[in-house]
């Protein structure tokens, strides 16, 4: 059998650029070019269209613009599959204008767009957040005499889910479940996350039975954000029951999905099981991460089982996983709680020593661990240092050093941190004022506490409903409520 000389046809070239141009490999495709160059083969629509569609799906528009131009310069009428790939490449770049553009040049031009045309424009539209334009498209699609497939209300409600727009996208989905157009798993993923993220709990929930009646497999990001929005929503025993179900179906459960579950386990006081299920992590192959130390350190913190948090704490810096600002800030309320104020010291030290700085939660918890144990200096020391770092007071710190400064005998400082609270944004309540009353009532400073009380009513309103004022006070006649 004699060999033929000839070279490839159009279409053999188109075929191999296609593939390559699938995988990204353009070396390849420029390799071929040069080839069909070498053999004097002049590219076809077919070439071309497979140049397009290759650099395209890839973003690289300029390239598919090239050759688009090049192609009705030597004569070449663009057809039907040359527009959809040229739309294909303007959506891939999120150039929406321009892809406007081109569908209009394709009608004008007697080119009659197919379903597949309409479906890429849908979803262009709705991944530049522009559900009104995907939805006019659509309609566009059904009065050119199209039937929406499963293509189409996919990309319509992944438009409306992009947005936000849950009623929208809800009306969408309940057309394609009329036309039976539900055999896309992305379209019950898409609802679940809309419904999650608008903690719309219940419904999330449905979708996901729903894929499960359908036969779908359902994977691990579809029973997370259902998970998730059960969390979010306070229903810890629904979070539970969606991880029970993942467990049983067989679903591999993922590092993040394992955190979240420590979250949960700890934040009801489930215990034990949240310690089974970091030993299960272990098992797994997963490395426990920091946001896995710290539920459970937060946990021993909350049980008072400060060995326990001493150890996971030494452990997670013997594993290399440096610790968080809410780990740290965890560690140091234990041990204030411990009285162990030394050592709060020494991991103050280290945490700065790390690359962590001191925020108004740390410094509350060591002023306030000072404070139980009568070291009203130490207390008013850190309180200094943070206000020359330059951290923003709260009204617990307020409330803590109100107490400090009177315990101390710092009426003084105490009139200044009085005077400062409204600039600091801190509106006096009721159980503030009460406690001034009655500090400087008890140091025999009543003439003071007037003067100061004065002040604070002249900075803005103030709650005194439910306050105990005793004769001497402005606030006696200015009650509310």
């Amino acid at each position: 059998m004699v060999k033929s000389k000839l070279p490839p046809d159009g279409r053999f070239y188109a075929q191999v650029i296609r593939a390559a141009g699938n995988t990204g490999r353009f070396e390849i495709v420029k390799k071929w070019l040069s080839r069909m160059e070498v053999l004097g083969c002049p590219y076809d629509l077919e070439v071309y269209n497979a140049l397009i569609e290759a650099y395209g799906r890839k973003g690289q528009i300029g390239r598919a613009l090239f050759f688009f131009k090049q192609l009705k310069s030597e004569g070449l009428v663009p057809d039907r599959a040359t527009y959809s790939a040229m739309l294909c490449a303007c959506r891939q770049a999120g150039k929406v204008d321009e892809g406007c553009h081109l569908f209009e040049e394709m009608q004008k031009s007697g080119v009659c767009p197919d379903q597949w045309s309409y479906s890429i424009l849908i979803d262009m539209f709705g991944k530049a957040g522009r559900p009104k334009d995907a939805s006019n498209m659509f309609q566009e699609m059904q009065a050119a005499g199209y039937k929406p497939d499963k293509v189409a209300f996919t990309t319509l409600i992944h438009a409306f889910a992009t947005v936000g727009m849950v009623e929208q996208a809800t009306l969408a989905f309940q057309k394609a479940q009329q036309a039976g157009c539900l055999g896309d798993p992305v379209i019950f993923y898409t609802m679940i996350k809309l419904y999650a993220k608008a903690q719309m709990s219940d419904q999330a929930f449905h979708m996901l039975k729903m894929m499960k009646e359908l036969g779908f497999f359902v994977h691990e990001a579809g029973y997370t954000n259902v998970l998730n929005s059960f969390f979010s929503a306070g229903l810890a025993q629904e979070a539970i029951q969606v991880f029970q179900e993942m467990q049983d179906a067989g679903c591999p459960v993922g590092e993040r999905t394992y955190v979240k579950m420590l979250n949960v386990y700890s934040k009801i006081g489930m215990h034990a099981r949240a310690e089974n299920l970091l030993l299960e992590m272990k098992e797994k192959g997963f490395q426990w991460n920091v946001v896995a130390y710290s539920t459970l350190i937060d946990m021993y913190g909350k049980m008072g089982k400060l060995q326990d948090a001493v150890r996971l704490f030494s452990l997670m810096k013997e594993q290399g996983c440096k610790g968080n600002l809410i780990v740290y800030n965890s560690m140091l309320d234990m041990y204030g709680k411990a009285g162990k104020l030394k050592d709060a010291e020494l991991l103050l030290a280290e945490m700065s020593g790390v690359g962590h700085t001191p925020d108004t939660v740390t410094y509350t918890i060591l002023i306030n661990g000072y404070n139980k144990v009568g070291r009203f200096d130490d207390s008013i020391r850190l309180y200094y240092q943070l206000r020359s770092a330059g951290l923003k007071l709260d009204k617990i710190l307020v409330a803590i050093m109100i107490n400090v400064f009177a315990k101390a005998r710092q009426y003084e400082q105490l009139t200044q941190l009085l005077e400062e609270m409204p600039s600091s944004g801190i509106q006096p309540d009721a159980r503030i004022l009460q406690t001034v009353v009655e500090i400087y009532e008890d140091g025999g400073l009543c003439e003071n506490a007037s003067q100061i009380l004065t002040r604070i009513q002249e900075l803005g309103p103030v709650e005194t409903a439910k306050m105990k004022c005793p004769p001497w006070s402005p606030l006696r006649n200015h009650r509310k409520g």
